[in-house]
């Protein structure tokens, strides 16, 4: 992704002294950033960061940070200097607070338009989690069973239901999955629908390495085995091609302005 497309706001750095970081991209000048590790009024310390190594933040970046500051900081853990964990613990509090937002965001996102129902094992929950919310960030409305589904509906109707009233369909591929004969009745409904249509609307994700059902080897798959990131940003160039009438939202789109530094 183009560092023009970074929006303001959180993002991750990927390579320099701060790499692995997450902060709070305020402005920019000359291709360079100033990045917040917290919030512009919160901080400990910020950089002056090249846009080139940085990227938008995705779901998975915030929990994997979180938990890398939390063994840093526990008890038992190896002392660090005090302005290190200053630093850290300003950048932990924007973490979670960024999080927040996005499961409220995610949240709000499954009463609007763009559905896209997420196929899944049950094993691999956790990942299709942070996919759903990433998605309802981007103004997509995400289609997940345990957001969906209340105590004592019926199971199979309320999928029904999801399947029908989605566009689009992500298809998660793992072994798990794959052996998932709830999962092959899903996709396979959408498939036959897809073909009917001549329209596409069904997009394989891979998870981890598996064997592809003989039906969905023609596709491009996005492929998250590399890289969360690296898979969001080919299923999001997928789903644009089934909502091509969507405008971009959020980190999917550039939101610069000329804006001059003082101070």
């Amino acid at each position: 992704m183009r560092f023009r497309d970074i929006a303001w706001g959180p993002v991750f750095v990927t390579a320099g002294p701060h790499k692995g970081r997450i902060g709070e991209l305020d402005d920019e000048d000359s291709g360079f950033g100033i990045v917040y590790f917290g919030t512009i009024l919160r901080h400990y310390m910020n950089a002056d960061i090249p846009l080139r190594w940085l990227r938008p933040v995705t779901t998975d970046d915030l929990m994997n940070r979180s938990e890398e500051i939390s063994r840093m900081i526990t008890l038992g853990a190896p002392a660090v200097d005090i302005d290190v964990e200053l630093d850290a613990l300003y950048e932990y509090h924007y973490i979670s607070n960024a999080l927040q937002e996005r499961w409220l965001t995610a949240q709000e996102s499954r009463t609007g338009d763009y559905g896209v129902f997420l196929s899944h094992s049950s094993i691999d929950r956790q990942t299709v989690r942070w996919i759903a919310v990433d998605l309802g960030n981007r103004g997509y409305r995400p289609w997940l069973d345990e957001w969906e589904i209340a105590a004592g509906e019926s199971i199979p109707k309320r999928i029904s239901d999801g399947i029908e009233g989605c566009r689009a369909m992500v298809v998660a591929l793992s072994p798990n999955a794959v052996l998932s004969h709830w999962v092959e009745r899903e996709w396979h409904a959408k498939y036959w629908d897809e073909l009917d249509k001549k329209n596409v609307s069904v997009i394989p994700v891979m998870l981890s390495p598996c064997k592809i059902p003989v039906l969905l080897r023609p596709k491009k798959y996005a492929d998250f085995t590399a890289g969360f990131s690296d898979g969001m940003d080919e299923l999001l160039e997928g789903l644009r091609k089934v909502f091509p009438e969507k405008r971009v939202r959020g980190n999917e789109r550039p939101k610069r302005m000329a804006r001059s530094r003082t101070g």
